[in-house]
């Protein structure tokens, strides 16, 4: 068998295990890929590139903890700048979710070097033919060019100098970046691609800011080689779609599949639509409105779309095939987290059927009347549609684009945004004093408030350009600042002037860049020289708020292991908000919660809070916070030590501050469970001394309510416990009540009461008393409706009139005319119609309208 067929015989698991191990025999430190969710970069929406988590290594590479390294990073490329969505599914190569192989180097080794390890990784290691390999270069770059020339060996017929348009690379608009080489495959075919780019080698020799390019002072190496396209070259494919990252997921999609003739394109959408799908919703992305949310489910809809046309296999049915293709040792949170990522997407696809029609309707109708140049649904038209009618963002576009219109997706999303914050009555961004000018980088002080209350500290930087305001940076700082869910803590500084006058203000925490915590306060009332920088102040927190909001986060703790032991363990937090007067909690859960599922939960949280566990806060590795099976929230990010709070059986990975007992706790009282979210819940509930107003105001409605039905004699201290024994039988009364008044109601309805009826030009005119009630009219329409008289006949009932003709008339005519008589409306078809006008008319006026319009 020759070398080239043994190559094709490679797996993705071997190409991935070789890359690493090559480059960790030769001194590169193998780094996990990190979260599709960037960490401190918020000028990408995903991880899309292999560097991304070494970025500021290459701005300060003397920072860096190892000098070179090597990792397999996934990545997604959908929104933003690097977006390939609607490119999926119709070309070889274009994916949302692939893998990036990668070596990278800060200050250890230069271009030759990195060139080096590219040519004998591909020729040596992996076998590629040289002579199907060729090579690009920057035009002005000459020591690459001599690398591959004279190094290599590398005919000059197979280097191409080339722009910057082809070899400069940056990751965004700012940032790090250089010249690359490039490697080129050659695929040996009259394909447009005949030369298939596999690996990319990257200078990183420059700094892009708002000031221009600048040169950095140590040269780094960024690589990357795209899995994905490498495997299509050794399997010996030119469609990356028919190798061992995406067989498996095709073959399970035409085997099951019901429809045979539909493009192959949607299976390659299914395909690649739920690893991406799997791999986000697994880092902590939940499907939402607007940002990462909306690009997860535009993926997760447009995927779900394809998967009805091919019929008889939904996107969840894929779920089990995308975990057998990642192992739990490579990446393990898709297993770990793999039921909450079904029962997700399986909420996801059945919203989408259940609103689909509806929001065709809706918007094509829209699309056929209106006019528009660009073919661009405005965005105050489409965020109507969703907060008038509750048809998402992302369905509004993707109908849009059926009939070839468009989206103003970014200004709708401003709107869902400001839409959002007004319904929580959360600040803006107008509310919150700016920070920007703070002199303090990214430098940290020392949060002391774990166990400190009070302390005397030093100023360390002052802001003062937005007055009143002021943001003072403690050396020492006892506030806990927004964070994890958790409101900042309130209190006061006192602050001594330099004549010795002292001043007591309030303020609250605010976090700053980095980790580097400061408090807001009102300056107007202090005289200039008191908050320079290096004054003595005491900082004290506010006890009674911080005690009431621990209470509550360490109750959040609580409901969540409760919900847990009763939902399952699909349950994970998917977002959280605690503050000095309630606690909410959001999980994944599929479905509203029964009142003996909530019951259940509530009795769970506090028999741990009764039992008075002692709050035990460690600081541990990672690999030991996962064996006490700590719970960690679905969208954060964990470094190698983690925070441990336990409280009894719940245990979880938590910054926020606590009590000190569960008791604290008591009692935790449920208010509500509502969606929030497709496979999202959100609780809310009070606890500790929070709760105590609303439990004495829960047991006086119960006893007013009491004291109004009869009683059986059952309490217990004062509470009614046969309260709903008592409901249940006026419940019965009223049903027994109800069923009377029916049947009298349908005896007089098909007997009419009232006056006889009248011929008006050949109608018969029926006028019911305005005291009987509606439930009669309606039965008396029903009943002439049954009778089928060949006759047109009109009822009117005080401000309301009812026509019903033979299909040779035109009863929505006939209400319509008469009721614009007097400025009302109304609708109908053709045989049946109903008006009203503004105020009520007695029966002579109904008759002077009727014969008028019917004399015509």
């Amino acid at each position: 068998m020759s070398a080239a067929a043994r190559l094709r015989m490679l797996t993705a698991g071997q190409v991935r295990s070789k890359f690493v191990d090559y480059f960790a025999t030769r001194g590169h430190r193998h780094v996990l890929s990190s979260s599709l969710i960037p960490s401190n970069d918020k000028s990408i929406l995903f991880t899309n590139a292999g560097m991304v988590q070494f970025k500021q290594l290459f701005l300060n590479p003397t920072a860096a903890p190892y000098k070179a390294a090597v990792s397999v990073q996934k990545c997604v490329r959908a929104g933003g700048k690097h977006n390939d969505l609607d490119n999926v599914g119709y070309t070889p190569r274009h994916h949302t979710f692939f893998e990036m192989l990668g070596n990278f180097s800060f200050g250890s080794y230069d271009k030759t070097q990195a060139i080096r390890y590219a040519w004998e990784f591909l020729t040596e290691e992996l076998q590629l033919p040289k002579g199907r390999l060729k090579a690009t270069v920057l035009e002005s770059d000459r020591q690459s060019l001599d690398t591959w020339s004279n190094v290599i060996g590398l005919p000059r017929s197979s280097i191409a100098q080339l722009t910057e348009r082809d070899n400069w690379w940056s990751m965004g608009e700012f940032g790090p970046c250089g010249p690359c080489t490039e490697v080129f495959w050659d695929n040996h075919s009259m394909d447009p691609e005949q030369w298939l780019e596999i690996w990319n080698v990257v200078f990183m020799q420059h700094n892009k800011t708002l000031d221009g390019l600048s040169d950095l002072e140590t040269l780094c190496i960024d690589t990357g080689m795209g899995l994905e396209r490498v495997l299509s070259v050794l399997q010996g494919s030119l469609d990356n779609y028919q190798t061992d990252l995406f067989v498996p997921l095709l073959d399970k999609i035409r085997t099951a599949g019901t429809n045979h003739t539909v493009d192959p394109a949607l299976h390659r959408i299914m395909a690649d639509h739920v690893k991406s799908s799997v791999f986000l919703m697994s880092d902590g992305v939940i499907p939402g409105p607007v940002n990462r949310g909306y690009v997860l489910r535009k993926i997760i809809r447009r995927g779900a779309r394809a998967a009805a046309t091919v019929g008889g296999i939904q996107m969840t049915d894929l779920v089990p095939t995308v975990l057998d293709m990642y192992p739990p040792d490579l990446y393990p949170e898709l297993h770990e987290r793999r039921v909450q990522v079904t029962e997700i997407l399986r909420s996801e696809e059945e919203f989408l059927h259940l609103i689909l029609a509806g929001a065709r309707h809706h918007v094509t109708a829209y699309l056929k009347n209106a006019t528009s140049d660009t073919r661009v649904i405005p965005a105050d038209r489409a965020f109507d549609m969703y907060a008038s009618h509750g048809f998402p963002l992302d369905v509004v576009e993707m109908i849009a684009e059926e009939h070839g219109w468009t989206v103003d997706v970014d200004g709708a999303q401003i709107l869902l945004e400001e839409h959002r914050h007004v319904s929580a009555g959360k600040l803006t961004a107008a509310d919150e004093p700016t920070t920007k000018s703070v002199v303090v980088t990214n430098a940290a002080n020392k949060f002391v408030g774990y166990d400190r209350l009070t302390v005397d500290t030093t100023v360390r930087a002052v802001d003062l350009a937005d007055p009143p305001n002021a943001v003072v940076v403690l050396e020492d700082c006892p506030f806990y600042a927004l964070g994890g869910g958790q409101a900042p803590d309130v209190g006061s500084l006192t602050i001594t002037a330099p004549d010795g006058h002292q001043f007591t203000v309030p303020c609250r925490a605010v976090a700053l860049n980095g980790d580097c915590t400061a408090v807001v306060l009102d300056a107007s009332t202090l005289p200039p020289p008191a908050l320079a920088t290096g004054a003595q102040v005491h900082a004290a927190v506010d006890t009674a708020h911080r005690t009431r909001v621990a209470a509550h986060h360490s109750a959040t703790h609580l409901v969540h292991y409760a919900l847990r032991q009763v939902l399952g363990p699909h349950v994970t937090q998917a977002g959280s908000s605690v503050d000095a007067t309630k606690l909410s909690f959001d999980f994944t859960h599929p479905k509203a919660l029964t009142s003996d599922q909530l019951v259940q939960v509530q009795a769970v949280a506090n028999g741990i809070a009764t039992a008075a566990h002692a709050a035990e806060i460690a600081t541990v590795p990672m690999t030991t916070a996962k064996t006490m099976g700590a719970a960690m929230h679905f969208a954060d990010k964990y470094g190698d030590a983690v925070r441990v709070v336990s409280l009894g059986p719940a245990i979880e990975a938590c910054c926020g501050t606590h009590v000190t007992s569960a008791r604290e706790t008591v009692p935790i009282v449920i208010l509500s469970d509502r969606s929030v979210a497709a496979g999202t819940r959100r609780i809310e509930a009070v606890a500790g001394a929070a709760a105590l107003p609303v439990v004495e105001a829960m047991q006086a409605t119960l006893r007013a309510a009491a004291e109004m039905l009869p009683a059986t004699g059952t309490s217990a201290e004062g509470v009614p416990l046969d309260l709903p024994d008592r409901i249940a039988r006026v419940k019965a009364h009223t049903k027994t009540a109800q069923k009377a008044k029916d049947a009298m109601l349908a005896h007089l309805a098909k007997h009419h009461v009232g006056p006889a009826p009248r011929e008006v030009a050949g109608v018969m005119v029926f006028h019911v008393d305005p005291s009987m009630e509606e439930a009669y009219v309606k039965r008396r329409i029903g009943a002439l409706r049954a009778e089928g008289k060949d006759k047109p006949v009109v009822m009117t009932h005080g401000a309301q009139i009812t026509a019903l003709v033979p299909a040779s008339a035109d009863a929505k005519a006939l209400v319509m005319t008469i009721v614009e008589r007097f400025g009302g409306s109304g609708g109908g078809s053709k045989t049946m119609a109903t008006g009203r006008v503004p105020k009520p008319l007695g029966d002579k006026a109904w008759d002077e309208a009727i014969s008028a319009v019917l004399s015509k």
